[in-house]
């Protein structure tokens, strides 16, 4: 029977301390090296996303501006060609009506859809603008003076959802900063 002294029982002891301690240190540095990982990815994502979503509400301020001007301007060279057609050929160019019925329009609405896409929360304001645009166009089709009425309720429309959506990106962005990004 083989019987240990004091003395190796002492450096068994120790031996198996410091193994148990190196492969809970090791086991550690592996677990909280992974977890801030994931986290550094995730607010990464994070940042990527809300960037992403202020290239949208920036998109969707140019195209704004882009439409009710073309509207605008489409509308005076409706008003031009009923009386005359000399001046305001000289003064726009001749395809603004083309312009504001066709893409102008088309990238509007594409845009009004993405904000309804990425900001479900604001859809009120959105169907609120749509409706406004639905007026904008048959005011302009019927040649109506309410257009201009309508042209100024869009812009105030859209001016008024930009300073939301550019609310919902700060505190969306103050949120990452404070808890991080899983808030």
């Amino acid at each position: 029977m083989n019987i240990w002294s004091d003395q190796k029982k002492w450096w068994m002891g120790l031996l198996r301390s410091l193994i148990t301690f190196t492969v809970v240190a090791i086991a550690s540095f592996f677990l909280i090296e992974s977890y801030n990982n994931r986290r550094n990815d995730s607010r990464e994502r994070s940042k990527v996303k809300l960037q992403y979503l202020e290239d949208v509400v920036e998109e969707f301020e140019t195209v704004s501006l882009t439409f009710f001007d073309s509207a605008y301007y489409a509308y005076i060279q409706k008003l031009g060609s009923k009386n005359d057609k000399s001046i305001t050929e000289a003064l726009l160019p001749a395809d603004q009506i083309q312009k504001f019925l066709g893409n102008d329009k088309e990238r509007f609405t594409l845009a009004i859809a993405r904000i309804e896409l990425y900001f479900p929360q604001l859809k009120r304001d959105t169907d609120n603008l749509k409706e406004v645009l639905v007026l904008l166009i048959f005011s302009y089709g019927c040649g109506d003076k309410s257009f201009y009425e309508n042209i100024d309720k869009g812009k105030a429309l859209t001016k008024e959802l930009i300073l939301k959506l550019r609310e919902e990106i700060d505190i969306s962005w103050n949120l990452l900063i404070k808890n991080g990004p899983n808030s």
